[in-house]
């Protein structure tokens, strides 16, 4: 690797006019300097272009018709970038200015080593969270081990059981996209994971226990719609059940799908779809056939059943 590789930045853009001036500043401002910075437009109707337009000599700036989600405009990115090393960052979202340079040193100290995340932090307008996303993560903080960096050979068993990962802390070698095929556009949710896990899939994965990354929260999140999260969730990890050869990220994997139709149950009983609450119930128990699963099933189950009587009570009442 060159001694200074080149790093692409690329951001999908949708009406992010509020935010993506602070969002550039914080690349622009990195102690890393050999960077080019993609903002991918998704169809904006508000004064995105405009602001980017201010950064014309630091910024790339592409346009394309609405598509729905993060997917397309991401893969756009990575076929115009010209990077060895590649990373993304949302239009809201912000980098520590050190960001870059940690995890281009990681990667030149270890060849072995296709992706490498940071940790991050998120933040509203009241200011940042207390916990970082690592120290959320109690497994994956067993493996680490309060280390500053850490090389993982088995990282997808960890992104299922408790995805330690999101898309923008992430750093790969360009290298990666012979095997993995960009981002999947059928998903319009939880195709960052389904992205990450594939590059983990073939490589080594690198740990840099440092904040690389600033979350913004607000209420035009993606994060924010449950139904579609848990829904796109159960999309993702089916495609990459069909792929994955090892037994025991199966069996996780069984179980987070069982888990999200479980909760979709919950939704649909909360709302008093109780018939359509307890067909979904019945999803959970076949993708997970497991005596757990049939314990939280069976409650679920009973849950509802009371749910409905009740109803029943009050309409005769």
């Amino acid at each position: 690797m060159n001694s200074d590789p080149l790093v692409s930045v690329i951001i999908p853009a949708y009406n992010a006019a509020s935010y993506i001036e602070e969002t550039i500043r914080s690349i622009t401002n990195q102690t890393y300097k050999n960077l080019e910075i993609i903002v991918v437009d998704d169809g904006s109707t508000d004064q995105t272009s405009e602001v980017v337009t201010r950064f014309a000599s630091k910024v790339h700036y592409c346009y394309q018709p609405n598509s729905g989600g993060a997917a397309v405009p991401r893969n756009k990115g990575i076929d115009y970038s010209q990077g060895i090393l590649i990373c993304f960052m949302d239009a809201d979202d912000l980098m520590p200015p050190d960001r870059i340079r940690l995890q281009v040193d990681f990667l030149k100290r270890h060849p072995e080593v296709g992706l490498v995340f940071s940790d991050y932090i998120n933040f509203n307008e009241k200011g940042l969270f207390e916990e970082s996303h690592f120290r959320s993560c109690p497994k994956f903080q067993k493996v680490l081990n309060d280390r500053d960096e850490i090389v993982m050979a088995n990282s997808c068993i960890y992104l299922i059981l408790e995805n330690f990962g999101i898309t923008g802390s992430l750093m790969f070698r360009r290298e990666l996209l012979e095997i993995v095929n960009g981002f999947e556009t059928t998903l319009n949710a939880c195709e960052d994971f389904h992205f990450y896990y594939m590059l983990a899939r073939n490589t080594k994965t690198g740990i840099i226990n440092n904040i690389g990354m600033l979350r913004r929260f607000h209420g035009d999140n993606m994060t924010s719609n449950s139904l579609l999260m848990l829904t796109e969730g159960i999309a993702s990890r089916s495609m990459l059940r069909k792929e994955e050869k090892n037994p025991r990220a199966i069996k996780l994997l069984d179980e987070y799908i069982g888990n999200c139709w479980s909760s979709i149950s919950r939704l649909q009983a909360n709302q008093g779809r109780y018939a359509q609450a307890v067909r979904d119930e019945f999803r959970a128990l076949c993708s997970d056939l497991s005596f757990r699963r049939l314990q939280t099933s069976t409650k679920n189950f009973i849950r509802t059943f009371m749910m409905t009587l009740r109803l029943h009570k009050e309409r005769g009442n």
